[in-house]
């Protein structure tokens, strides 16, 4: 700290004022540092208190129209300490890790839930997958007809209607896939076992 000839030593009020410039170290004005104090000065308290601290050399006073601002003089201030300003640049790197990694959580978070709007709805999947079943359970009646030719069908008649429920069967197990990857994803974080709640739900993923 650099000593100034003719500098007054702030009393009483004064210590507070400038204790407060000190620690912010920011141009305010006396309706600023009024405020600031909450209630322990008054205004008035204050006003004499920044002229005596202008006076005394403590402070510097700069006059913008009618409204005047006071700073705490540069040269009163502490040098940084070396070793407080490594621990300071040290928390700054960690923050910069650290919203780094918050960052990197938020993308990868955006991502899973543009991958879930791509989705079609629990409900949609739980409804398309009950339909075919109900298909699947005719396809299979119906094979059996012609099994036990209850149904008079050529082989080809037969053939056709094998693959199509060959057919029925691949897409049904696919959307089975999609339904369970969605129901997953929607009740990972519910209690209880996946089975229980499917139960719970009414909903049947027999093939």
């Amino acid at each position: 700290m650099v000593a100034s000839k003719g500098r007054k030593g702030p009393s009483g009020s004064g210590k507070a004022v400038l204790e407060y410039l000190r620690k912010t170290n920011r141009p305010y004005s006396a309706n600023d540092v009024c405020m600031a104090l909450q209630g322990e000065l008054t205004k008035s308290v204050v006003q004499r208190a920044l002229a005596e601290l202008t006076e005394g050399q403590n402070i510097q006073e700069k006059k913008y129209g009618k409204q005047s601002i006071f700073v705490i003089r540069q040269d009163l201030l502490d040098e940084a300490d070396p070793g407080e300003m490594k621990d300071l640049s040290k928390q700054s790197s960690v923050l910069a890790e650290s919203n780094k990694q918050v960052l990197s959580r938020v993308r990868m978070a955006q991502k899973e839930l543009n991958d879930l709007k791509g989705f079609v709805t629990l409900e949609d999947a739980a409804s398309e997958l009950e339909q075919l079943r109900n298909k699947n359970e005719e396809m299979e009646t119906r094979v059996s007809q012609f099994q036990s030719g209850k149904r008079q069908v050529t082989k080809a008649d037969i053939e056709k209607v094998r693959k199509a429920h060959a057919a029925m069967q691949k897409t049904m197990k696919s959307r089975k896939r999609l339904f369970n990857d969605i129901f997953d994803t929607v009740t990972e974080q519910m209690p209880g076992k996946k089975k229980d709640i499917m139960e719970d739900m009414g909903i049947e993923t027999s093939l």
